[in-house]
């Protein structure tokens, strides 16, 4: 019996290898340009409520509606 000593450990295992190898092109390589974007097609209301005591306004948290009409 003699003494053997381990071999070198890979660099990358098999899945890295491969991943990277698929990954190995010039350029965008699939990914997406730019962000999507564009209007949504209801906005969110932009209300202020203003105190009938001190006269003071402040707002709310808007929701999103299609057509906001005032009753008065």
């Amino acid at each position: 019996m003699e003494k053997v000593r381990s071999g070198r450990a890979t660099g990358m295992k098999r899945d890295a290898r491969q991943r990277r190898r698929a990954l190995a092109t010039i350029g965008n390589a699939g990914g997406y340009s730019k962000v999507p974007g564009g209007d949504k097609p209801t906005k969110k209301t932009h209300l202020k409520y203003r105190c009938g005591d001190c006269g003071k306004a402040h707002m709310r948290e808007g929701w999103r509606a299609g057509r906001l009409t005032f009753q008065e």
